[in-house]
């Protein structure tokens, strides 16, 4: 390994190391609404009787969508879990097709804004 490598590598563990001893802050007062709040504000104010009917009906989820083994699948705005399956809502900004390809071939369903879950797909 030349000089160049081996003090890249040791950059990088020295990050890590960083990294482990200081952690940063998070704040730890979020409440539910604050996610709601925060939902709102990327998808528009308009938008809020259809986020609240679906705050209310089920758990919105905001972590990314994982596979059994831990893979991520997407990162979507939120999702929920409904009888029928999974419900992934990006926002206004839709997935790539590489991710929409993949989440129809686990079954979930791509949510848009203001789309009502039963009737309304």
């Amino acid at each position: 390994m030349n000089n160049g490598h081996a003090r890249q590598l040791y950059e990088v563990i020295e990050d890590c190391l960083d990294n482990l001893h200081e952690r940063p802050k998070v704040d730890n007062e979020i409440s539910p609404q604050d996610d709601l709040v925060d939902i709102l504000d990327i998808i528009g104010n308009e938008h809020r009787k259809w986020l609240t009917g679906l705050w209310n009906q089920f758990k919105l989820k905001q972590e990314p969508i994982l596979t059994k083994s831990g893979e991520i699948v997407a990162e979507p705005l939120f999702w929920i879990r409904v009888q029928d399956g999974l419900y992934a809502c990006f926002g206004k900004e839709p997935p790539r097709q590489r991710v929409v390809q993949r989440l129809e071939d686990l079954g979930i369903r791509l949510l848009a804004v203001g789309q009502e879950i039963g009737g309304g797909e």
